[in-house]
């Protein structure tokens, strides 16, 4: 009996072996089981997740940048992507985001939105990311294709209202028409009762910008000395005319930065010289501004020295490196988890600018805007720090939507 068990035992032993043999053959070495040098409650560390633009091998992400380097804002695209580089040289310098480093794609659109879309469709399946799409027109044809792609895009050269409903968009400015309500509050308070009058482009910055004079106008008791929309190419000399005529104390001027120029100097040469007041400040990019010059800017930075359009394109890239920096620790770099990250990021602060808050809700990131001043030596000076007025705080924009983020 014992040795018939025996043999039984031997059987068995050798057809375990069998069944091994054929595993190894098949499948190759056996391994140990993956997660077994995990302590006790200890869980695996998750795979990242990445698909364009980024190299796990070096730790790289790649972003691109579609900027104005040669058309008609090359002043202010050049300063918002000069922005953008030192703020990732430093970054990365600094050892990056959690061991990745940053590069930059640069791309020169010249102002066109069809090379805009086109160089992001070239671009799209090497980058993770849009760190800078430059002016309205260009970003909107950009964001019909993002949309396809879910690629976060950060944008610039604009302030567009249009804009801020758009889920892949990144910004970290206002509405033009929160910068002007909150520039004409703190107007109405050192000056109650002042007059005032606007000039504005014929496009949708121009009419936010009237939105939030309108608003802000019948709210704070200043007197609407006139409004004036520019549809086409209206001489300087007539403009400031008309304006001459209105005696206003304060003029909003939502132009771009030639007509901007040739107004304020005909105007001088005509001996008007109100307080001018400019929502965002992309349109100073060039000017030469001194402590003499009557001047405020209505925006979310606050530059030392350089430009206002240098210092948003140093926010901007802060931003994005909040958005990766969520990403990462949520171990997916994929376009759509980059998005879903700025979408849950919540409140961030930025270096010399106002803090902004990214929700599901979607909407403008802020509500407040500091005031700005020009100073000697080409510097500018904080007149009030970030603020939102009662206005800014109430302003209704088109149809805000909740998304539903893939991360929570």
């Amino acid at each position: 009996m014992r040795r018939r068990r025996a043999r039984v035992g031997i059987a068995a032993a050798a057809a375990c072996a069998l069944i091994a043999a054929v595993l190894v053959a098949d499948r190759g070495p056996l391994s140990p089981p993956p997660h077994h040098n995990l302590a006790f409650g200890e869980r695996p560390a998750p795979q990242l997740r990445v698909q364009f633009g980024v190299d796990v091998a070096r730790r790289t992400i790649a972003l691109a940048v579609l900027s104005d380097l040669s058309g008609p804002g090359a002043a202010t695209g050049r300063a918002v992507t000069e922005g953008e580089r030192a703020y990732w040289h430093a970054r990365n310098a600094a050892g990056g985001l959690r061991g990745w480093r940053v590069r930059l794609r640069v791309r020169d659109t010249g102002g066109s939105a069809g090379r805009a879309r086109d160089l992001l469709e070239h671009d799209a399946s090497h980058v993770a990311a849009v760190q800078q799409s430059f002016g309205y027109a260009p970003t909107r044809s950009v964001l019909a294709f993002a949309a396809t792609r879910k690629l976060l895009v950060g944008i610039t050269g604009t302030q567009a209202a249009p804009l801020f409903d758009r889920p892949e968009a990144l910004m970290t400015v206002a509405p033009d028409s929160v910068d002007t309500a909150n520039a004409l509050r703190l107007l109405a308070e050192r000056s109650p009762g002042a007059r005032v009058a606007i000039v504005h482009d014929n496009g949708p910055s121009g009419e936010d910008a009237l939105a939030g004079y309108a608003d802000a106008v019948l709210a704070s008791g200043l007197r609407d000395g006139g409004r004036r929309r520019l549809r086409g190419p209206e001489p300087a000399s007539d403009v400031a005319a008309w304006l001459r005529r209105t005696h206003a104390d304060a003029v909003v001027l939502a132009v771009g930065a030639r007509r901007l120029a040739a107004i304020r100097a005909a105007s001088r040469s005509l001996g008007f010289a109100p307080l001018w007041i400019v929502p965002g400040g992309w349109s100073l990019t060039g000017l030469r501004l001194g402590a003499h010059d009557r001047l405020w800017v209505s925006g979310q930075v606050m530059p030392r020295g350089r430009s206002i359009a240098y210092a948003i394109g140093r926010a901007q890239a802060a931003a994005m490196a909040r958005v990766l920096q969520r990403a990462i620790a949520l171990d997916d770099l994929t376009p759509r988890g980059i998005l879903d990250a700025k979408l849950t990021l919540g409140r961030i602060e930025l270096p010399r600018a106002a803090a902004v808050t990214f929700t599901p809700a979607l909407g403008p990131p802020t509500r407040a805007s500091a005031i700005l001043a020009p100073a000697r030596g080409g510097r500018w000076r904080v007149v009030a720090g970030p603020t939102a007025g009662a206005v800014a705080r109430t302003l209704r924009f088109a149809a805000a939507r909740t998304l539903r983020p893939t991360h929570r």
